[in-house]
């Protein structure tokens, strides 16, 4: 579940980012972090904290559709997960 958190926020960020035309700084000075801590975003080293994460959906053309997909993932993880415990 972390993994596809930080892939799907990392996609957000790296999408953002190009349609900005911004460097890494000037994304880090967007989302009030570090250099060091957005360029972990975008490695896929690290996940997002809350503001980050609201911060980027926000900045998504269809943010609804963003939460929609991650929820679905979510569930797809869940399951696959409840159907490994039953084993």
């Amino acid at each position: 579940m972390e993994i596809m958190l930080k892939r799907e926020f990392r996609t957000m960020a790296l999408r953002t980012r190009d349609r900005h035309r911004l460097p890494q700084s000037g994304m880090a000075d967007a989302l009030c972090m570090s250099l060091n801590s957005y360029s972990e975003i975008e490695a896929g080293a690290s996940g997002v904290g809350l503001l980050t994460g609201i911060l980027l959906l926000s900045e998504q053309e269809d943010p609804v559709a963003c939460l929609r997909r991650i929820r679905e993932e979510l569930e797809a993880i869940y399951k696959d997960e409840m159907a490994e415990t039953a084993r």
